[in-house]
């Protein structure tokens, strides 16, 4: 984590990825961050934050996975979009480096009893659900 919260804004406000997903580049250079550091130097976490599935690059990110595991890094995936579409590439990516899975999702506001006109619709409620599957693999070694 850090606390230069105004590169951070800087960053997010170039995105314009055009609607592409690349989990590869953007694991990467955050593991980067570790390359050459004492590998028993403190606590090491990423966490992913993303609302869809892969689109460019590995679609199973094996060299990623294989980076974290020998810099020791665990990787907390967090999935922006209803639940059972959670993508299977990021359970194999928590699962492998010791990682915490969580979506997050909306659910419709509950029904009011009797509605009244009077009444003002309620927002929709967000959830952060701790996710606990079992564990995963691809099948043939791919996602495709």
């Amino acid at each position: 984590l850090t606390r230069r919260y105004d590169a951070v804004a800087e960053a997010a406000a170039c995105g314009g990825g055009g609607g592409a997903t690349n989990y590869e580049l953007a694991l990467r250079h955050a593991l980067d961050i570790w390359e050459g550091a004492r590998r028993s130097v403190g606590n090491r976490h990423i966490i992913f934050l993303t609302d869809g599935s892969p689109t460019v690059g590995d679609p199973i990110l094996e060299a990623e996975r294989q980076k974290a595991r020998h810099l020791n890094v665990a990787i907390h995936t967090v999935y922006i979009g209803c639940q059972w579409t959670y993508p299977a590439v990021l359970n194999l990516l928590s699962q492998d480096t010791g990682g915490s899975q969580f979506s997050v999702f909306e659910e419709p506001p509950p029904s009011p009893p009797s509605p009244s006109a009077e009444d003002a619709p309620s927002p929709p409620l967000v959830r952060v659900q701790r996710r606990r599957p079992k564990e995963w693999r691809p099948p043939t070694g791919t996602l495709g």
